[in-house]
């Protein structure tokens, strides 16, 4: 969904006067336990596992997208994309980066096996945005059966003006429930509430050290217990 004047349903919505707010919540399903969602002219706080923060919308118009100030494996700042954008996209299938991250990423996880001693060793896949970590598990980024497992990211080289980018697609979504502020121009982010599973409470906060350096602090989400 747009979020740029030159089309957007919601300025369509807006305009006939039928949102109680220019706004709308996008709620994915992990199981067939629960529909998908998205809700326009307000958000659903029964998706909600935790309270929403919100992040500016930054980068050309006409996109949802913001900030990331690093890449995280748990609480370790990997240096790898400090001031990056990232694109909040349903229709992407997986989480997509710039070729040489993404390869750099691979590298780094080496992840050869799905089973579960595999997924034991892996770390937490995180994004630092606006001072919050929104992390994946391993079992959210990987794929596969055992003997066999990949990635789910995928690379993705955009030009600019317009990139390098990162893109949140649907493993992500699917953590996190959005909503969209077309008004404010900000996108809110809160760990979703899915049938059957039990989330931690909320995100890991990145404080700046006396140094200028970041660190981690408190680790309040991330896996959600069944």
């Amino acid at each position: 969904m747009a979020q740029g004047d030159a089309f957007s349903m919601m300025n369509r919505l807006s305009a006939s006067g039928g949102l109680k707010k220019p706004m709308f919540g996008v709620f994915l399903s992990s199981s067939d336990q629960e529909t998908s969602e998205i809700t326009f002219g307000d958000w659903k706080q029964e998706h909600m596992a935790s309270e929403l923060f919100w992040v500016p919308v930054s980068g050309p118009s006409g996109y949802w997208e913001v900030e990331i100030e690093d890449i995280y494996f748990d609480k370790k700042a990997m240096k790898l994309c400090q001031g990056c954008r990232v694109a909040v996209d349903t229709g992407t299938s997986e989480l997509a980066g710039p070729t040489d991250i993404i390869t750099r990423l691979r590298k780094l996880l080496q992840v050869q096996d799905c089973n579960a001693k595999a997924m034991a060793g892996l770390p937490q896949l995180g994004f630092s945005v606006k001072g919050k970590i929104m992390s994946l598990s391993p079992e959210e980024y990987t794929s596969g059966v055992e003997g066999f497992c990949e990635l789910n990211l995928m690379s993705l080289d955009i030009p600019p003006p317009k990139g390098p980018l990162f893109v949140f697609g649907i493993p992500f979504l699917t953590k996190y429930y959005t909503v969209y502020d077309h008004k404010n121009l900000k996108v809110g982010f809160a760990v979703a509430k899915h049938a059957g599973q039990v989330p931690d409470e909320m995100l890991l906060t990145v404080e700046a050290t006396r140094d200028n350096k970041t660190q981690a602090s408190s680790f309040l989400a991330s896996r959600s217990r069944q």
